[in-house]
């Protein structure tokens, strides 16, 4: 009979986690990870296989904790650009509040070099995730004519996620979120133009 793991999964995935959103990939060794976690190498190395296989694991966990519900918002019924006002709104919200700390997906981005190929890769995967329902929303948008149906779908994909990419990087604006919400209104209206 095998022995019962003496920890809780979650927390290791948790506090690992958070260890790489403050120092990042590359600036977190694995002796702070052994520090933090409380697993001693060989328990993390048997269940998470290298600093590499806890880190895709910590995107995953922030995937399911940081990033659902925000996404749940771009895929409420009926899709159009509703949607995206609402999840801009919400990512303001957390870019203003006390708990903002950019994105674990892109500070693993920025240090692309130094962070293993498979990790990026997962991270790709989740962030076609969201193009793909900011693609959804938009074409919803254009069916409706709240955008003009020569609108070029990819272009204003892109021109969202990069959006997305430049609040979670510059966090709160100078004047908070009023200027923020002013940045938001342009971009829609951009969208509306075309």
């Amino acid at each position: 009979m095998g022995r019962h793991k003496a920890y809780d999964r979650e927390k290791v995935l948790n506090d690992a986690m958070q260890l790489f959103w403050q120092k990042g990939y590359h600036g977190t060794p694995l002796s702070e990870l052994v520090a933090v976690t409380g697993l001693n190498k060989h328990s993390m190395y048997k269940e998470f296989g290298s600093k590499a296989g806890i880190f895709e694991e910590c995107i995953e966990h922030y995937w399911m904790k940081a990033l659902g519900e925000p996404l749940s918002l771009l895929r409420q019924k009926p899709l159009g650009l509703s949607n995206i006002i609402a999840f801009f709104e919400d990512r303001i919200e957390y870019i203003c509040s006390k708990e903002f700390k950019s994105c674990l997906f892109v500070k693993a981005t920025i240090e692309h070099d130094l962070v293993e190929d498979r990790a990026l890769e997962h991270i790709q995967k989740k962030n076609r995730v969201y193009t793909g329902a900011f693609a959804d929303c938009l074409k919803a948008a254009a069916d409706s004519g709240e955008i003009p149906e020569t609108s070029d779908p990819e272009f204003l994909t892109d021109y969202l996620f990069h959006f997305l990419v430049g609040m979670l990087v510059m966090g709160k604006p100078k004047k908070g979120k009023a200027e923020a919400k002013k940045q938001l209104d342009f971009i829609i209206s951009s969208l509306k133009a075309g």
